[in-house]
Parts: structure tokens; C-alpha cells; sequence
């Protein structure tokens, strides 16, 4: 799973079609996936700051 996000993320990001809405979307799938247990604390952190990075 996480692989498959960090792709999609730095695609979207290269291309700089990384929108409000689809970091809302992605934030959103990935609490489910933390929750779930399917991505680890670290790679959920390391996801989001790919999408956030001045924060």
C-alpha cells in the first residue's frame, strides 16, 4: 500500500497536479490505512509530508 501511495503522490507531484482536494482524498485513505494497520506510523508520516512540505 504504501509503495502504490508514495508513486501516486510523486507522480501527481512531478506533473503539479497535486490539489487541496486530492490531498484531502489521500490524507483520508491513508487514516483508514493506519488504521487498519496497513502502512506504518513512519511511512503515513513520510506520505503526508510528501504532500505537505512546508509544514
Amino acid at each position: 500500500m504504501y509503495k502504490k501511495y508514495k508513486k501516486m503522490i510523486l507522480e501527481k507531484i512531478e506533473r503539479g497536479r497535486l490539489t487541496v482536494e486530492f490531498i484531502e482524498k489521500t490524507t483520508t485513505q491513508l487514516n483508514y490505512y493506519l488504521s487498519k494497520k496497513e502502512v506504518t506510523q513512519d511511512e503515513y508520516d513520510e506520505l503526508i509530508t510528501l504532500m505537505n512540505p512546508n509544514e
